[in-house]
């Protein structure tokens, strides 16, 4: 696959998150809609922690069964990968939330985020999220894994979808959005895909990815 296709469609899995994202425009939706569309942010968010986790650790047992063998190595480097990332990504986010949380208690006086910081924080994380996923189908291309990369490209563009409905879930029913609103959460929550694809198909690193 060209690195041209591959972006192509690296930009299109990511432009699924505008499916959802018009659900920010309804009005007058019941509290049952909108408590519906918040756990389904809430399941989307978890489903993501589990997903990354899992699948993170499947490098780090594999170099574990190997050290038995003799060479500890592989495995240090792994673990110290995978740990150096998941604190990375976690405090990134953490440092993000207390930001915008530090923000609104010098404007408004509150801790909670308003249903549009929410929804930017969402957006946030889940941009930082398809990222990787754009690294995945990146270097699935670059790498000749045809099968695998339009697998990881259907897979991850039906699930942005429902990354639209999460974005858009604190805003749904309140003053709603505008457009323009709701075109910058879709670039912040979807746009990383692309870059991810980019850089994944120049930059092939397994261990890393």
């Amino acid at each position: 696959m060209s690195q041209s296709t591959a972006t192509l469609l690296g930009a299109l899995t990511g432009l699924t998150i505008f499916i959802g994202l018009p659900v920010a425009r309804m009005k007058g939706l019941s509290r049952g809609v909108q408590g519906f569309l918040n756990a389904l942010a809430t399941g989307v968010l978890v489903f993501l922690l589990w997903d990354i986790l899992s699948h993170a650790i499947e490098p780090v047992e594999s170099a574990l069964k190997t050290a038995h063998g003799g060479s500890w190595e592989p495995f240090a480097a792994t673990a110290g990968i995978f740990a150096g990332g998941l604190a990375v990504g976690l405090l990134s986010l953490v440092y993000f939330n207390g930001a915008i949380l530090a923000r609104l208690r010098r404007r408004d006086a509150t801790t909670s985020p308003s249903p549009r910081a929410l929804a930017m924080m969402i957006a946030t994380g889940l941009g930082l999220h398809n990222f990787s996923e754009g690294l995945a189908i990146g270097q699935s291309a670059a790498t000749g894994a045809m099968q695998l990369a339009l697998l990881l490209i259907i897979g991850f563009g039906l699930h942005n979808m429902t990354e639209g409905f999460g974005i858009a879930a604190p805003l749904a029913g309140s003053t709603g959005a505008s457009f323009s609103s709701i075109l910058r959460l879709g670039l912040i929550g979807g746009g990383p895909t692309f870059l991810g694809t980019v850089i994944g198909y120049r930059f092939v690193s397994p261990l890393l990815s």
